[in-house]
């Protein structure tokens, strides 16, 4: 199995295991790099958009970068803009998990999973995996 999907499997397993230890905030980390992760799979394997490339940005937000790309190589506008829902709904929580003082619960931290979740399915059901 490529790495980065392995990574992914791991990432999706650690967000639900820091549930089980309380770690909520960790656990919203995990799941939104769970996706990441799916997608530069996808990019580099289904579509061609080699490693290199998604990580030479010019200066741009790399996850930026690799979200665009994921949306714009959506089969339809919208399966792209499904995907682009919830990544940025992800990627939202995420940056409140990792750098506001907020305390993230367990039920926001579940809400989390679930939708990350949705978005491997969504990834795996358009490009086959």
């Amino acid at each position: 199995m490529p790495t980065l999907l392995t990574k992914s499997l791991e990432n999706t397993k650690a967000a639900q295991e820091l549930v089980n230890k309380r770690l909520y905030s960790a656990s919203v980390h995990c799941a939104y790099y769970s996706c990441l992760q799916h997608i530069k799979h996808i990019l580099h394997n289904k579509l061609n958009f080699d490693y290199a490339k998604q990580d030479n940005n010019t200066g741009k937000d790399s996850h930026l970068v690799i979200i665009d790309e994921i949306i714009n190589k959506a089969p339809t506008s919208h399966q792209g803009k499904e995907i682009q829902n919830i990544i940025q709904w992800l990627k939202a929580e995420r940056k409140r998990a990792d750098y506001s003082v907020e305390i993230i619960s367990d039920t926001e931290s579940l809400d989390v999973i679930r939708k990350s979740e949705t978005l491997h399915f969504k990834l795996k059901e358009i490009w086959k995996i």
